[in-house]
């Protein structure tokens, strides 16, 4: 699993490659995103888009780190969802939770909306 990342403008871009099974490359994903979670930057965005698959206990990982976002005032924005991650995430009812965007262009777009509205 390789966990790319960029700061673009006031969000952090994470892009992590690889199934996301609950291993090591799930906890240095939730490493990651909870210790940026609380810089003061409006959040992050997960670009999935090389994420072929993930199981409950990566879902576990994104819930927990949704938790430190909204506990820091920060976003978690979703995007680019495999057909079959997004099967997985409408049968969890992460469309609840979660607010995912088709492309990463869109979830940034999100973001600055977000900023927009809270400034």
């Amino acid at each position: 699993m390789v966990i790319r990342q960029a700061l673009d403008g006031h969000a952090l871009v994470m892009r992590p490659a690889g199934p996301l099974v609950g291993g090591p490359e799930t906890e240095e994903f939730v490493e990651k995103a909870r210790a940026f979670a609380c810089t003061g930057h409006a959040g992050i965005v997960l670009d999935l888009t090389e994420v072929p698959f993930m199981n409950s206990l990566a879902l576990g990982a994104l819930a927990s780190v949704l938790a430190s976002c909204s506990r820091c005032s920060s976003w978690l924005k979703v995007c680019g969802l495999s057909p079959r991650v997004h099967s997985l995430f409408d049968v969890v009812k992460f469309h609840k939770l979660f607010d995912y965007h088709e492309s990463e262009e869109q979830a940034l777009e999100a973001v600055a909306r977000e900023m927009e509205q809270h400034a």
